[in-house]
């Protein structure tokens, strides 16, 4: 048996395995996936390392929800400060279908629907 790094384009391989909801996971999405292979190299174990920055707890008073100004600056101002703290990835979660669609707007993909979870890059310039 081996014990290896898969890399990133070998995570299709990943299929059927609790690590498949990495596959097509955005650039930049800072995952290693430990890979035990027999000796005919399939894959007989594995376990991802995900480092998370999570970004929780987003609200919009519901009167303002019509209105994009408030929302726009929240966004760039995490954006901002993601940045600032060299992150490149960012997961949240959404509990309404409005705070989805907004996280969709910014390039959020979601990865988990039944717990409406997603992972969405840092965007913007400094």
């Amino acid at each position: 048996m081996t014990s290896r790094l898969l890399p990133r384009e070998d995570w299709d391989r990943l299929g059927g395995t609790e690590c498949a909801a990495l596959i097509g996971a955005p650039p930049g999405f800072p995952a290693q996936v430990l890979v035990i292979e027999n000796e005919q190299g399939e894959i007989v174990a594995c376990w991802s390392l995900i480092v998370r920055h999570e970004v929780e707890g987003l609200w919009v008073r519901p009167d303002c929800r019509r209105k994009v100004a408030a929302q726009r600056r929240l966004f760039r101002d995490m954006m901002s400060l993601a940045r600032s703290q060299e992150i490149l990835v960012l997961r949240t979660a959404a509990h309404e279908d409005g705070i989805a669609k907004m996280i969709e707007a910014v390039g959020g993909c979601e990865y988990d629907r039944s717990l409406r979870h997603f992972v969405m890059p840092v965007v913007g310039g400094a």
